[in-house]
């Protein structure tokens, strides 16, 4: 499983959640940070990322037309501190995998 984090998510999730989401990776890692949404979308989908994690609602809309590979998983109202979006991920581990395997483009994710 591969997902990749969104620039508006910190890069110590990847860190702090592996035990739960191995495979997270960060656009700043891969240095896209700056990119459009369609660029990190397209580039994703290349380099073979099962889904991307964002609170940025451009990203739904593009998988809903477009379709995946990659899914969205979509954290909504994302302006929290990284403790708690850490708390969310870590609480919806399971949705998320299960949602991985599941025929959805879109996993909404909601404190």
């Amino acid at each position: 499983m591969r997902i990749l984090l969104d620039q508006n998510l910190s890069p110590k999730l990847i860190r702090r959640l592996a035990h739960e989401l191995p495979g997270l990776e960060s656009v700043y890692e891969h240095n896209l940070t700056g990119e459009s949404d369609p660029v990190i979308f397209q580039w994703a989908r290349r380099a073979g990322f099962d889904a991307l994690i964002s609170s940025d609602l451009d990203l739904v809309h593009l998988v809903t037309q477009v379709g995946p590979p990659p899914k969205v998983i979509h954290i909504v109202r994302c302006d929290f501190r990284l403790a708690l979006i850490e708390e969310l991920l870590r609480r919806e581990a399971q949705a998320i995998q299960a949602f991985l395997s599941s025929p959805e483009s879109v996993l909404r994710l909601d404190l």
